[in-house]
């Protein structure tokens, strides 16, 4: 990817900032181009670090548990033993063994046919796995085994490690005021909050931009590394050349055992490595047109994935027009250092539909308060499922029922009825947030 051209501040901004303002933004900007400039030649390391699958076992080929002890050799490479417990979406919990050690965990035989469909199962792998070569084989022989039909991502966390300039930036973006402010987020405001001040550098640790649906965190990963103990990781950064040595883990947890928690911003001594992680769910994955395992096998795809799902989401522009699509937009990412691949997203559905969708589901459960519509009426449970799969609108369902739970209860005397509607609107969307990762 070509080097992105820095532009000169007075061909950005507009005439409206004067006087001391004026100074302050002038100091930022060069601020900002110092930190983008780093993103140039930033070496870093790109890693998948959460990864669960669906996938349809319809040759039944995956064991059902018969009791807690249970350990099935279901070839000669891989067995399957019984965990003792289920979740509560399914009744069974197997650790899959490959050549005898634990590299992943598979949920089998849904609880409720409503909720988990018959023959679904939810395969998340571990973590020490992910940063090893081991992944893509070892899938590659469960799959086989067990005749596993893949069904989609449930959700895909994508790492990458060594960015530590992003903390300056975030820094300097959050110190901005209405005044003076220099740089925004571009597109639909995110939810972003930032913590862990350290007060020696009066800098924040810790960022968060999103929601659960689609996360960035960016955090301290050399100190959660020596909290978890995950030495695997850095041994991961130092064969991808980002780091020269490895952290004695448990002297350090000793030594931060003696440091109060509120200080516990980063290791003294250390080089400290910084983590920008996305956290993906099935629902966006489904948004990704021609999606395919391949894709989280290399990093320049992985990068590719992160770039796509941050545009107008952790993507920056400089102020210079409220309407942020006509601003000049820039990059903070070093997307520079890869083969970024082309990724399409399918279409988004019609905004007149969406208004027409969210005014009849609002008429249904308004139905159903006043009796005029059954909460055991099938089809008035497959035409909301319908209406709010068909525009992605669980969320925004769920918020509103709060509002309409307020309104409509007031219509309703009988306060049966009003229970009814509650537990089966709850039940909803406990089935939705399931479903919301399965095609």
């Amino acid at each position: 990817m070509d080097i992105e051209e820095v532009i000169p501040i007075e061909n950005l901004l507009a005439p409206k900032i004067e006087g001391n303002e004026w100074k302050i933004v002038q100091e930022r900007y060069s601020e900002f181009t110092n930190i983008r400039n780093q993103a140039q030649g930033c070496k870093v390391a790109v890693v998948i670090d959460w990864l669960a699958i669906l996938f349809m076992d319809n040759d039944m080929r995956v064991p059902i548990a018969k009791g807690e002890t249970d350990v099935v050799a279901i070839n000669d490479t891989i067995t399957f033993k019984n965990f003792g417990k289920g979740t509560k979406d399914y009744k069974t919990t197997w650790h899959v063994l490959y050549h005898g050690e634990h590299y992943a965990t598979l949920l089998a035989e849904g609880r409720n046919g409503k909720f988990v469909r018959k023959g679904l199962v939810r395969v998340e792998f571990k973590n020490h796995l992910l940063y090893s070569s081991s992944l893509w084989p070892f899938y590659d022989a469960l799959v086989m085994a067990c005749r596993l039909q893949y069904v989609n991502i449930s959700r895909v966390d994508i790492a990458i490690d060594g960015a530590n300039y992003l903390l300056n930036f975030l820094n300097q973006y959050i110190k901005q005021s209405s005044k003076d402010k220099l740089v925004e987020l571009k597109g639909k405001k995110q939810r972003f909050s930032s913590n862990i001040l350290d007060r020696r550098s009066m800098l924040y640790q810790n960022f968060r931009i999103g929601s659960s649906r689609k996360l960035i965190t960016i955090y301290n990963k050399s100190l959660d590394i020596v909290n978890t103990g995950k030495h695997y990781i850095q041994e991961y950064w130092k064969a991808n050349g980002i780091v020269q040595e490895l952290m004695p883990l448990q002297a350090l947890a000793k030594a931060l055992q003696e440091v109060p928690t509120e200080e516990r911003t980063y290791i003294e001594g250390y080089y400290n490595l910084y983590r920008f992680e996305m956290r993906i769910t099935g629902e966006r994955i489904k948004q990704i047109k021609d999606f395919n395992l391949s894709m989280l096998k290399t990093s320049d795809w992985l990068v590719s994935i992160v770039k796509r799902l941050c545009d107008n989401f952790f993507e920056f522009v400089y102020y210079t027009n409220n309407d942020l699509s006509k601003c000049h937009s820039f990059t903070i990412m070093p997307y520079c250092n890869f083969e970024i691949q082309r990724i399409e997203l399918l279409p988004k559905k019609d905004v007149g539909d969406l208004y027409k969708t969210k005014l009849s589901i609002n008429k249904n459960i308004r139905q159903l308060y006043r009796n005029n519509l059954s909460c055991d009426d099938y089809s008035v449970r497959q035409m909301l499922v319908f209406d709010i799969n068909n525009f992605e609108l669980l969320p925004w369902f769920t918020r509103k029922f709060t509002e309409w739970d307020k309104e409509y209860e007031a219509t309703q005397p009988n306060k049966i009825i009003v229970e009814e509607v509650r537990n089966f609107v709850h039940e909803l969307i406990e089935q939705l947030e399931l479903q919301k990762d399965i095609d």
